[in-house]
Formats: structure tokens, C-alpha cells, sequence
């Protein structure tokens, strides 16, 4: 549903967001959120959605199985504005058995990493025309 909000932790659209983020203000996110399980998949402990957002931060896109939505694979990466400030993401979501976690790591994880670095150098581009 567009518009709609989702919970940060256990989203790759929020985990690709929070891996272009400091340590600090993750940090903060987290202590403010409920961190409610949302789905039996729903990773909701602090120190196991760190290590998401280092894999994160690592391979450029977040990839999520089930845990915002049963039967949903997501693959997302931050598109980051002039000062690499993450201000939104690429989201790309599959079902299984259409798609297994590990092709949409390795067909889509690339793709979404590419879409968000071309939205990113337009949107550079657009406030900074001298650039």
C-alpha cells in the first residue's frame, strides 16, 4: 500500500535507510521503537538488526524474508541525498516460490544497489546544477 508506515528494524526499505546512518543515531532509533514481532520471522532483537545493518553497509542493499510480511522476500538499497544521507530506498519485493532468497540476493540485491545509485547522482545533480 503506498504511503503506508512500516516498522524501521524489520524492513529492508528501514534496515538499507539505517545502514547509511552513524552508530549513534541507529542507536536511537532502536531504543525508541518497540521492536514488536511482526511476523514469526520478525527479527526484533537489537543486537541481531546491528548485524543486519552491517551486512548492510557491507554488500550496499538489505534483504529481508518474511519478516514485515509472510511469503514476501524484499530487497532494498538507501538512495542518499549531496551529503550521502540516506532520504529514502529502492524496494523491490518478491513471493516465493517464484523466487528464492538466494536469487533475489544475487539478481536483485545488484539491481536495487544500481536504481538507488542512478536516483542518487540525479537527485546530486538536481540541487547541486554546478556539479
Amino acid at each position: 500500500v503506498p504511503g503506508r508506515q512500516v516498522p524501521v528494524y524489520c524492513s529492508s526499505s528501514g534496515l538499507a535507510i539505517m545502514s547509511r546512518l552513524g552508530d549513534a543515531e541507529i542507536d536511537d532509533i532502536l531504543a525508541r521503537s518497540t521492536l514488536d514481532k511482526i511476523t514469526p520471522y520478525t527479527v526484533n532483537e537489537p543486537d541481531k538488526i546491528l548485524k543486519t545493518i552491517q551486512q548492510t553497509r557491507q554488500r550496499g542493499f538489505a534483504i529481508t524474508y518474511q519478516q514485515l510480511m509472510l511469503r514476501e522476500i524484499a530487497v532494498s538499497a538507501p538512495i542518499v541525498d549531496y551529503r550521502g544521507y540516506p532520504i529514502a530506498a529502492v524496494q523491490i519485493p518478491v513471493s516465493p516460490p517464484g523466487w528464492t532468497l538466494t536469487d533475489a540476493r544475487q539478481k536483485l540485491g545488484p539491481l536495487a544497489v544500481e536504481t538507488a545509485a542512478a536516483i542518487s547522482g540525479a537527485l546530486i545533480t538536481s540541487e547541486h546544477p554546478e556539479s
